[in-house]
Parts: structure tokens; sequence; C-alpha cells
């Protein structure tokens, strides 16, 4: 009688073990909200500052000249949803969406070179990129926000996540030198698309009726 109790007690330990553990990783999506988009000095790393996680990437020349490229102030970024490995590996894509109310015949030749391709209008252009990169804890360094004239985000999918505490979450390597310049290692960053979005219309929500119905239709804050 004994072993049958003690059986049974056992069984519903490993069967409430495992509901627990299932709720805590049943979230498979999260939104972070980006807070800065900063390019390293020598061209080879783009990072997304978020609330909670940094996102830093690897870029090849070509995204580097449309970053530098003072064009940019007429670019808007638009991100997929970005995959979350069980390495904190991080990959997906995004697209780059030039527009303005006039567009040169230089500035067409220049998005061609580019990439970029004709959109729904012949004074939009888009440019769609895959890149792949490490997710990384916010640290204590006090980064600005740049006042960005609507709010974006990046969509994690984290399905292909799975809890490993030989994993640990790293925290970020941006730090900050005496005279107030954001590195990472040795290199200095510097801000991209600090006013982006300004011409552009909500590529964000243009498959969606409303607004409201893109921000809910995925995301909770992450937790850690």
């Amino acid at each position: 009688m004994n072993k049958r109790i003690i059986l049974i007690t056992l069984v519903i330990s490993i069967l409430f073990t495992s509901c627990v553990t299932k709720s805590l990783w049943s979230n498979n999506k999260y939104k972070e909200s980006i807070q800065n988009f900063l390019l390293s000095k020598d061209g080879k790393k783009l990072l997304i500052i978020g609330k909670k996680h940094h996102y830093i990437f690897s870029i090849d020349d070509n995204l580097k000249e449309v970053l530098l490229s003072k064009r940019k102030k007429n670019i808007s970024p638009f991100f997929s949803i970005f995959k979350l490995n069980e390495h904190n590996i991080i990959s997906g894509v995004f697209t780059l969406n030039y527009s303005a109310k006039k567009i040169e015949i230089d500035d067409k030749k220049w998005l061609k070179e580019n990439g970029f391709t004709l959109g729904d209008s012949t004074n939009r252009y888009k440019k769609t990129i895959s890149i792949a990169g490490q997710r990384y804890l916010a640290n204590e360094i006090k980064i600005p926000t740049s006042q960005f004239n609507k709010k974006y985000y990046i969509n994690i999918d984290t399905k292909q996540y799975k809890y490993n505490t030989a994993e640990r979450l790293l925290l970020s390597p941006v730090a900050v030198v005496a005279d107030g310049i954001l590195v990472i290692g040795t290199i200095a960053l510097f801000v991209v698309f600090a006013k982006a979005g300004g011409t552009m219309p909500d590529f964000n929500y243009h498959r969606y009726k409303e607004k409201k119905d893109y921000e809910d239709k995925y995301y909770s804050e992450p937790k850690e």
C-alpha cells in the first residue's frame, strides 16, 4: 500500500513539474521596444538597442554603405519576425524603405546600385536584407534614446529557444569611455536612424486594418 502511495505521489510530482516548466516556457514570442540603432565605426556591426536586450549583428559592405549614406535620412527600417535559438543567436529579415517627395535621377541610380527595387509607387523603394547576430542582456550603460517619429519594435519568435543553464545570457559588451563615447571593444559607436520614419508612410501596419491589431498580434514583454 505504501509503495502504491509513493508511486502515485511521484507521478503527480513529475506531471506537476512538467506543467510548470511548460507554463514558464510556453510564451513563444515577445516584442522589444527599440531605443536606438548604433553602427560601429568600422562599419562591421549594427547594434539594435532594446529596452531589455541589445542585439548585435554583423553586416556586409553594401549595408554599411547604405547606413553611412547621406540619403539614409529618407530611409526607414521595418523588421519581420526574428527567430532566437538556444544559443541566443538571433536571425531574420528586415526591409529598408526609401521614400521622398521627389527622387532625383542620381538618387534613383544610387538606389538601383545598392539593391533597392521600386515599391508600390514611383517615390518609394525598398531593399530586403537577411542578418544574424547575438542577443545580450542590457547592461547598466546609459545609452541615449533616439527621438523616432514613431515606435519601432523588434519582434522575436522564441520557439527554437530552449532553456539551457550552460548558455547563460551574457551582458552587453557596449561600454562607455572617459569622454562619453560608446564603444564595443575598442571600436567607437555612433547613431544611425536618429530621425527614422520622418517621411515614411507607416509600413509597420500595412497588412493590418488597425494599428492596434499589429501591436497586439504577437507579443508580451520579454521575461528572463
